[in-house]
Order: structure tokens, then C-alpha cells, then sequence
């Protein structure tokens, strides 16, 4: 092969190769972060003037995330908000239908952070003692590596760590559940109804830690009744639970 042939051949190959990995990076960065199908939960009903039945919460034919951002999951109570985050999260199976994550691996503690409307607290423990529990990972360890996103204002949890922890104020139980939730720097957080209970200078506190998140290339997925305006501006989309359906909507649709 001539020097001429050669050099043309390369630069053929470099060409190639270059577009193969342009291809490859363009496939990761369409790739969904989230595409639920066909998905659909039934829950029983039993007291003691009925009979035990099944009753739709959903059924959703298709939800799908495509970027980062803030998203909000409404509806009345009852409608099934917080059992669709934790069919999202992997803690509860749909009846029917597949929930994918990322390239299909199901979320762990690295890629997601959870907050649930009612925390668990185990008898008798601190805030220190409760932040082992929540984290499985001896507290002097997980305060030294924790992500950066534990470092806003908000989130400062050294002055609340040796009070007992069924002492702590409703804001202050989940600056500490916040707090371990972001821990490990997940790529998508859950929260369940947050701003339940809090007083007005808390739920500012909330928006603020909210939308460090979005800022930071973070999925943000909350479930509630309620949002003040400053996060209505940001929300990407309303996932509105009505009659057991899922409309989708782009911004925040949720009554005033």
C-alpha cells in the first residue's frame, strides 16, 4: 500500500471511528432516564359493611422522563400518589407492566434518594443514631464523604445530631431525612408529600434545597397537594392522578 493509500485509509478509519463514538454519545444523551408502560396498580378494600374487593388506584399507559428536572406527581388523597413513587422506586411492584430506569438497572442507593411523608424512627435513638440507621454507615464516616449536594444551607445538621430524635421539630426530622437521602449523591430524588406539616420559614427552606437540585442536573420527583410559586416556575411537568388515569401535562397545573 502506497504512503498516499495509507494516509487516506487512516484518515478513513479516524473518520469512522469518530463517527461511531458521536453516534455513541448521542444514543447516551437521548437515552430516557425513565420509561414506565402499560403499568397498573389494584389495592383491597375491606371494612365491615363491604365485602373485600379490588379498586383501581391507576393505570397508566405510558409516562416517560427524558431529562432532568423537577416533576410533580397530584392528585386527591387516595388517588395512589405515593404508591406510584414507591412503584417508581422498586419498593412496590405494579400488577402489571415495566418500569425502566437509566440503561435498564434498577435504582440502588447511588442513583436514587427517597423522603417519605411518615419517617421511621427507631425507639430511643438520636438524630446521629438515626442517620446510621437510614444510611447503614457509621455516622463519622458518611459526614466526612457525604456529596456536596448535603452541604447547602438548609441541609446543616450539626447542631441537631445528639438531640433525641422523636424530639425533633417536623422540619428538623426531615432536614435529617434530606440530608441522608442526598448523601450519595443519587441522580434522582423522591419526594412524598414534604411540605405536610411545615411551618412557612421550613417550606422555604424546601424550595431552596429543591431547586439546588434542578440546578445541579438533578431528577426531582414529588408527590403533593401543594407548591409555592417560585417551584411552580420550574416544574417541567404535572403528573395529575384523576379517575385512576395519569394525565400528563408540561408546567405545573396544580390548583392554586
Amino acid at each position: 500500500m502506497s504512503t498516499h493509500e495509507t494516509s487516506a485509509h487512516e484518515t478513513s478509519t479516524h473518520e469512522m471511528s469518530m463517527h461511531e463514538t458521536s453516534a455513541h454519545e448521542m444514543s447516551m444523551h437521548e437515552q430516557p432516564i425513565l420509561i414506565a408502560k402499560n403499568i397498573e396498580k389494584t389495592m383491597c378494600t375491606k371494612d365491615i359493611f363491604t365485602k373485600k374487593e379490588k379498586k383501581l388506584l391507576w393505570r397508566i399507559p405510558e409516562a416517560k422522563i427524558t431529562e432532568s428536572g423537577f416533576y410533580v406527581i397530584g392528585g386527591k388523597n387516595g388517588a395512589g400518589k405515593s404508591t406510584l413513587i414507591r412503584c417508581l422506586l422498586g419498593l412496590l411492584k405494579p400488577d402489571k407492566g415495566t418500569i425502566s430506569w437509566f440503561d435498564g438497572s434498577p435504582l440502588n442507593w447511588k442513583t436514587a434518594g427517597y423522603v417519605p411523608e411518615f419517617p421511621v424512627i427507631p425507639p430511643a435513638a438520636d438524630a446521629k443514631k438515626w442517620l446510621e440507621w437510614l444510611l447503614d454507615t457509621p455516622a463519622e464516616k458518611v459526614l466526612n464523604t457525604a456529596s456536596a449536594l448535603t452541604r447547602h444551607p438548609a441541609l446543616n445538621i450539626a447542631s441537631i445530631l445528639h438531640v433525641p430524635a422523636n424530639r425533633l421539630s417536623k422540619g428538623q426530622q426531615q432536614r435529617i431525612q434530606l440530608w441522608s437521602a442526598l448523601a450519595r449523591d443519587p441522580k434522582v430524588v423522591f419526594l412524598d408529600e414534604p411540605f405536610s406539616g411545615l411551618d412557612p420559614w421550613a417550606r422555604v427552606e424546601l424550595a431552596g434545597v429543591i431547586k439546588n437540585l434542578v440546578e445541579n442536573n438533578r431528577t426531582v420527583i414529588m408527590s403533593t397537594h401543594e407548591l409555592p410559586q417560585d417551584l411552580r416556575n420550574i416544574t417541567k411537568q404535572t403528573w395529575l392522578i384523576e379517575n385512576s388515569q395519569l394525565n400528563i401535562s408540561t408546567g405545573c397545573v396544580l390548583p392554586n
